[in-house]
C-alpha cells in the first residue's frame, strides 16, 4: 500500500499532465471495445449459419405464402388448397423429396393465437396486442445466441413438467419464470433479450432508404433490427421450432417467405445448376443468393469492421502508448533524487520500479472506471442500437491484454533509467 501512497503523491505533483495520459488511455478502452463489439453484433447472426454456408452448396428462395398466383411447377400447385393459398410445409417436403444431393431446408416460422394467449406487447404498432411468436429452425436456434438482458437462454427441449423454453424480447411486462398457458402448450420465459437485439430471418425485408434486400448478399440482411425505444415492430418472443406441431385446429402457423436451401457437399455444377433451375419454378432465387457468396460477403462484411477501424486503433494506441511512456519516464527522471534517497534509505531499485508499478495502475484504474462510465452513457443514449453492439469475453480479455502490453512496456524505460543510475551521483546531481 505504501507503494501507492508514494505513486499517488508523484500523480498529484504532474495532475494535469497525468488526467490527460488518463483520458487517453479510457478513450482507446472504449473506442477499441466499440470495435469488438460490432464484430461480436455481426457474428453472433452469422455464428448460426456459418457452417451451412461454408460447408454446402445451396441457396436462398423466396417463397412468399400469402400469394396466391400460379407457380410454374406442376407438382406444387397440385399443394394449393382450395383457398388458394399453398402449404409451404408441404412445398418444402416437395422440395427435398425433388432436388439432387443431401436436401435440407432451414425454415423459420411464426404462430398466431385465435384467442389472447401471450404476454402484450407495450411497443410497435400493435400496443396492447399479443407479441409476435416466431420459431427458428432447430439447427439455428442451437446456435443462435442473441445478447441477453436478464436470464438464459432457451432449451431445444421441454422442462421436466413438460413446459416449452421461450426467451423475449423487450418491450413487455414478463419476468424469467413466468409461464403461459397456451393451445400450443405451456410456454416458460428462461430469458428477457436486450432492448436492442434482432428479429430473426422471417418475411421481412432490411430496407434502408429504398434499398432492396437483394441489393446484399450478406446473412444480416435477412434480421430486421428491433429496438423497444424506435421500432414499429411489435415485442417477440422465439423459440425452437422441432417443439412445435402444425396443428391447424388450434393455432395458425406460418412459415416464413426465406427457406435456406442446402444440397449438401459432393455435388457436381451440373446438379446445383439442375437444383437451382428447379427452386426458379417454385419461387425467387436471386442470382447471387447462393451459399458461397453468402459466406464470402458475411466474412466480408465482418472483416471490413477491423479493415476499416484497426488502423484508427493502432493510431490511437501508438499516441497514448507514447505519452504514457514519456508521462512515466519524465516522472521518473524529476524523481531520481528522490529514488537516490530511497535507496541509501534502505530502498532497492525494484522497490522503486513498484512504485512506478503503482503509479500506472493508478492510471489504469482510473482510466477505467472513465471507460466504463463512458460505456453506461453509451447505452442511455442507445447508440449500443445504431452502431450494433455486442459484448462479450473477448472483449474483456482483448482489454486486459491491451493494458498488460501498455504496461509492460511503460516499465521499460523508466526501469533501464533508473538501473543505469547511481544512487550517490544521483543525488549529487540533483
Amino acid at each position: 500500500m505504501r507503494y501507492f501512497k508514494i505513486a499517488y503523491n508523484l500523480i498529484v505533483s504532474r495532475f494535469v499532465f497525468t488526467l490527460i495520459i488518463i483520458v487517453e488511455v479510457a478513450a482507446l478502452l472504449i473506442l477499441s471495445n466499440v470495435v469488438i463489439g460490432t464484430y461480436n453484433g455481426k457474428d453472433m447472426l452469422y455464428k448460426p449459419y456459418r457452417d451451412i454456408f461454408e460447408n454446402n452448396a445451396g441457396v436462398v428462395m423466396h417463397f412468399d405464402t400469402l400469394v396466391t398466383n400460379a407457380t410454374q411447377n406442376d407438382d406444387v400447385e397440385k399443394l394449393r388448397g382450395e383457398n388458394g393459398y399453398l402449404d409451404v410445409s408441404k412445398v418444402i417436403g416437395l422440395i427435398e423429396k425433388k432436388l439432387e444431393g443431401d436436401v435440407k431446408v432451414y425454415s423459420n416460422a411464426a404462430l398466431s393465437f385465435l384467442e389472447p394467449s401471450l404476454p402484450k406487447t407495450e411497443v410497435g404498432r400493435n400496443a396492447g396486442a399479443d407479441i409476435d411468436f416466431y420459431l427458428v429452425d432447430d439447427e439455428i436456434f442451437g446456435k443462435l445466441r442473441l445478447s441477453l438482458a436478464q436470464g438464459r437462454w432457451a432449451s431445444s427441449e421441454k422442462t421436466s413438467n413438460g413446459e416449452i423454453e421461450i426467451v423475449v424480447s423487450g418491450g413487455t411486462d414478463v419476468k424469467p419464470g413466468d409461464v403461459y398457458d397456451t393451445p400450443a402448450g405451456k410456454l416458460k420465459v428462461v430469458g428477457i433479450l436486450t432492448d436492442n437485439t434482432y428479429i430473426p430471418p422471417y418475411q421481412n425485408c432490411n430496407l434502408d432508404e429504398g434499398k432492396m434486400l437483394s441489393d446484399e448478399k450478406n446473412i444480416f440482411e435477412f434480421y430486421v433490427p428491433f429496438d423497444t425505444q424506435v421500432s414499429l415492430e411489435s415485442a417477440f418472443c422465439i423459440a425452437d421450432k422441432k417443439l412445435f406441431e402444425n396443428n391447424p385446429d388450434k393455432y395458425n402457423w406460418l412459415e416464413g417467405s426465406y427457406l435456406f436451401i442446402s444440397y449438401g457437399s459432393g455435388l457436381t455444377d451440373e446438379q446445383i445448376k439442375n437444383n437451382t433451375e428447379y427452386l426458379r419454378t417454385i419461387g425467387d432465387v436471386e442470382e447471387k443468393w447462393d451459399f458461397a457468396t453468402l459466406a464470402d460477403e458475411s466474412n466480408k462484411k465482418l472483416n471490413d469492421i477491423y479493415v476499416h477501424m484497426l488502423p484508427i486503433i493502432i493510431t490511437a494506441a501508438i499516441v497514448v502508448l507514447a505519452g504514457l511512456i514519456g508521462s512515466v519516464a519524465m516522472s521518473t527522471i524529476k524523481q531520481m533524487k528522490t529514488f537516490g534517497i530511497f535507496f541509501l534509505c534502505g530502498c532497492r531499485w525494484r522497490d522503486c520500479v513498484k512504485i512506478i508499478s503503482a503509479n500506472i495502475i493508478i492510471v489504469f484504474g482510473i482510466a477505467i472506471v472513465l471507460a466504463i462510465a463512458g460505456g453506461f452513457a453509451m447505452s442511455t443514449m442507445n447508440l449500443e442500437y445504431l452502431i450494433g453492439l455486442s459484448l462479450d469475453w473477448n472483449n474483456l480479455i482483448f482489454s486486459i491484454g491491451m493494458l498488460a502490453v501498455m504496461y509492460l512496456l511503460s516499465v521499460i524505460l523508466p526501469h533501464n533509467i533508473i538501473k543505469s543510475s547511481s544512487p550517490v551521483e544521483t543525488i549529487k546531481e540533483n
